[in-house]
């Protein structure tokens, strides 16, 4: 009897041990996720698959509330992407196309600090459907003197480039974030990162594109750069910043866009 009562004791011991670790995973991990949601999160979604009315919202993700609301703006994007088809393999450059801010129909503000605190709507020619099938592809046609074929895709999407100055109650002073964000995923980015970005957008003005009644925006980004690059190529344009060719590069914006773009690029 001595030896079951000190084996029971012995078990007692260890099940109070196990509920001690448990209880204490379970405190940690609330503790992680109280932190995780009461720290600065904001997230730009976009929901362009609506037929009627594409649009995207900025989002506060955080439980903490904001003391006002942000005061923040939008650089819009349509990426594509020349493909270079050469001896079985495939190379890619990025190309971004500016949207103006002007393209926004209507913005509605939700009067709130937390959840969901902007709606911007969008033309109805900016609707885009998930998945690879709907990108937008050109004809594939040979560079002159070449046996290198070309083809541009445009990816029905934007990217969204988003500062933001912010203060949260409690906090004393505003602070500054930037976002990067497409419908894949987001980035914090630099002000560096910004800086070239702008000076990207202020070169290749040309390429802005415009709403047509009759056409899907991203046909239209498609047709812009597809018919820049073969001037580009019969030598009928020179220039080339459009391709990052620049002194200086831009700092490999487009390169470090890519990855965000089109994190898992069979192309590359």
């Amino acid at each position: 009897m001595e030896g079951l009562k000190n084996n029971w004791n012995s078990l007692l011991s260890v099940c109070s041990l196990l509920v001690a670790i448990i209880s204490a995973l379970i405190s940690f991990s609330a503790f992680n996720r109280e932190k995780y949601s009461d720290s600065a999160s904001f997230s730009v979604v976009e929901n362009l698959w609506n037929s009627k009315e594409p649009s995207f919202a900025l989002i506060n993700e955080s439980t903490k509330k904001l003391a006002q609301l942000p005061d923040h703006t939008y650089l819009m994007l349509i990426p594509s992407k020349i493909l270079w088809y050469s001896n079985g393999k495939v190379m890619s450059n990025l190309v971004l196309s500016p949207v103006s801010y002007q393209t926004i129909l209507d913005q509605k503000d939700y009067y709130q600090t937390t959840g969901k605190l902007e709606k911007s709507v969008l033309p109805k020619q900016f609707f885009a459907k998930k998945g690879m099938r709907d990108n937008v592809r050109s004809e594939k046609f040979t560079l002159p003197n070449s046996d290198i074929k070309c083809q541009v895709i445009t990816y029905p999407m934007l990217l969204i480039i988003t500062p933001i100055h912010y203060k949260y109650i409690g906090d004393k002073n505003f602070k500054r974030i930037i976002l990067a964000s497409t419908p894949i995923d987001k980035k914090e980015i630099s002000p560096t990162v910004l800086r070239n970005l702008k000076s990207y957008i202020k070169d290749n003005s040309d390429l802005e594109v415009k709403v047509n009644e009759n056409e899907s925006v991203y046909q239209t980004a498609n047709n812009q750069v597809l018919d820049k690059f073969k001037r580009t190529v019969d030598g009928k344009d020179k220039d080339l910043k459009f391709l990052g060719g620049k002194k200086g590069g831009y700092d490999n914006v487009l390169r470090y866009f890519n990855e965000l773009i089109s994190p898992h690029d069979p192309m590359e």
